[in-house]
């Protein structure tokens, strides 16, 4: 039998592709809260996760073998606005799953963030301390906190990652690519480096720690740390679009609320070390981000 996964943020960016790369390897149960997704073979079904009960209730009837926490409230600025329900969403929850988990001998995987650091030139490694700016970021910090306190066991990942969403347009990379098609002005900062990694090959990674049942906290993420701006021509490129569009901004003059860091690239030693074959570089990624278009997969995403 398949071992019965049970995966949280099913209609987001990683949760909508994980479902459909992850079909064959698993007896998958999607979670969503507002947006349905439908997939072939996969149970999926909503849940508001802040209602402790239900959610309760829930984990008990499909008594899940593995966790994959990757919902999450990940609007900075709404974070900013509203603390309690950013800490409702952001650590109640998966402080809740965690604990389930430790409790009943299943494996779980938390999704972090890389919004954690700020300083310039640098990669930041799994040994560094975060100084998160946003309240969004505290929050995140907090939720590794509590899950190491109540399921040490666990993995925890941070990362940064692109691709193809089941909702047009949304995540970085397909925003980029939808206002590069019609030709609209594209502001990226060119004072915001980090280190992205393609959607479909932090899955496929995903599959491999869960496999080794690896713990503690892993960087997950591209091997290349550029700018925002560097990485909208490098999709211009790919895509054969005209880069006149893309339009050189600074974060410092955005006007954005919430405070955001220049920096988040991550160090990715401890990755490459388990998986020294993988090829985590920002050139692969993007010309995979394409292939998916040509070869029918963000077509069967969508549909």
């Amino acid at each position: 039998m398949l071992p019965k996964v049970l995966l949280t943020g099913a209609s987001g960016l990683f949760g909508s592709n994980m479902l459909r790369l992850a079909q064959s390897r698993y007896d998958l149960h999607g979670l969503y809260n507002r947006n349905p997704v439908f997939v072939p073979g996969v149970r999926t079904e909503s849940v508001d996760l802040t209602d402790s009960a239900a959610t309760l209730a829930l984990l008990r009837r499909v008594q899940p073998e593995i966790i994959i926490h990757a919902a999450a409230d990940a609007n900075i600025d709404h974070c900013e606005v509203d603390h309690a329900l950013a800490l409702r969403n952001n650590v109640e929850v998966p402080r809740l799953l965690a604990r389930y988990a430790a409790q009943n001998d299943v494996y779980f995987v938390q999704f972090s963030t890389d919004a954690f650091f700020e300083g310039a030139g640098r990669l930041f490694s799994e040994e560094d301390s975060p100084t998160p700016l946003s309240y969004y970021g505290e929050t995140k910090l907090l939720a590794e906190e509590a899950i190491r306190a109540v399921h040490p066991a666990s993995l925890i990942i941070r990362t940064n990652f692109f691709g193809w969403n089941l909702r047009d347009g949304l995540g970085l990379g397909e925003w980029i690519l939808t206002r590069l098609r019609k030709e609209e002005a594209l502001p990226l900062f060119d004072d915001v480096y980090f280190s992205p990694i393609f959607v479909n090959f932090l899955a496929e990674i995903l599959f491999d720690l869960i496999q080794l049942r690896a713990t503690g906290l892993l960087n997950v993420a591209g091997r290349d740390p550029l700018t925002k701006l560097e990485f909208g021509r490098k999709i211009a490129a790919a895509f054969q679009l005209n880069p006149k569009f893309i339009l050189p901004t600074s974060l410092d003059t955005a006007g954005l609320r919430a405070r955001r860091s220049h920096a988040m690239a991550l160090d990715v030693t401890k990755l490459q070390a388990l998986f020294p074959n993988r090829d985590l570089s920002i050139q692969r990624g993007i010309q995979t981000f394409r292939e998916c278009l040509e070869n029918g997969y963000v077509q069967a995403l969508k549909s």
